[in-house]
């Protein structure tokens, strides 16, 4: 028995017998290393002369889901002192095969709390790859001058893709904390926040 294609390959298994009349099962398995429609072929050699090899294909399907967002990063800006930023915004898609379960969204542990979720979907949710993306929001409320970083870590079923390795995507919130005087949207005026 032969098995070949993209479901990878088992040569040589042990012969067996199967008496007129009856039959055999066979468990096919696979480990794909890619998603979509898998085709292979089991060819099996027997001692029949009028059919000395019988040729069977085998057909399935790999669920690969690979988490994409657009954007992968979004940047505040200079943002004064006590005041808090409209809500931006990441849409999630599934650019792979099959469905794409997101399971969780949190914050990276030392992210900065003055950048905070608006929009959060109900989780868990799927994602099929021609659904319209998820969106998930997010806003700055500045209180402490300075840079502030953000990670958020987007839990999923999907395999490695370009924002990180397959269960865990990452996507980034940026800004910067100015004064007032920084800030002042009007040239040569007088801040008054």
């Amino acid at each position: 028995c032969v098995v070949s294609g993209a479901y990878g390959s088992l040569a040589g298994r042990t012969a067996g017998v199967v008496a007129p009349l009856y039959r055999a099962t066979f468990l096919v398995s696979g480990s794909p290393t890619a998603g979509g429609p898998l085709n292979g072929q089991i060819v099996f050699a027997t001692n029949d002369p009028a059919e000395g090899q019988v040729t069977v294909d085998v057909t399935g399907f790999s669920n690969a889901p690979v988490l994409a967002s657009n954007p992968t990063a979004v940047n505040f800006g200079n943002v004064v002192q006590g005041w808090t930023t409209e809500a931006r915004a990441f849409e999630l898609r599934n650019t792979g095969f099959g469905e794409l379960t997101i399971s969780s969204l949190s914050f990276e542990v030392g992210s900065s709390s003055q950048i905070r979720f608006a929009e959060v979907p109900t989780l868990p949710i799927k994602i099929s790859p021609d659904d319209p993306p998820v969106i998930v929001s997010v806003f700055m409320e500045a209180s402490v001058l300075g840079t502030q970083n953000a990670t958020i870590l987007v839990g999923t079923d999907g395999i490695a893709g370009h924002l990180g390795q397959g269960g865990i995507g990452r996507l980034t919130a940026s800004g910067v904390v100015v004064a007032c005087e920084v800030g002042c949207p009007l040239a040569n005026g007088k801040p008054k926040c």
